[in-house]
């Protein structure tokens, strides 16, 4: 996927607040992982929200929190959020949390014709906003 079309669906918010350093980390993770989600939602991913909270601002250690959203057309799945000293384990954590909660919210489908319909609808959808 060309980084110019992942940079409309990748949003983040409070990333000014961490320096460059910490901004590259969080950027090279999120679009490393992002291709891996996006095929979840079988190419249908419409955003990727990426929130990022720092705590403890005055101290020499920080705390990050990070939360992620992952907008489909008929659906929107959220991560708690993962807080943690390290910001590669906390953006890793909650990446994983939407990448599960996709895998299981598809295959607790009640049989497979509905999670095929399902995938279908989120086709059609997209279609039609493009």
């Amino acid at each position: 996927m060309k980084d110019a079309k992942i940079g409309n669906m990748i949003r983040y918010v409070n990333l000014k607040e961490l320096n460059p350093e910490e901004q590259t980390t969080v950027k090279d993770i999120i679009n490393n992982e992002f291709e891996k989600i996006h095929r979840l939602f079988s190419g249908n991913l419409v955003n990727l929200t990426v929130h990022i909270k720092l705590h403890n601002t005055e101290s020499k250690n920080k705390k990050y929190s990070v939360h992620i959203k992952a907008e489909a057309p008929t659906k929107i799945f959220a991560s708690k959020g993962y807080a943690d000293w390290d910001l590669k384990k906390a953006a890793r954590i909650s990446i994983n949390e939407i990448k599960n909660n996709v895998k299981h919210n598809f295959k607790h489908q009640r049989n497979k014709k509905e999670a095929l319909d399902l995938k279908k609808q989120i086709r059609k959808t997209t279609k039609v906003r493009l």
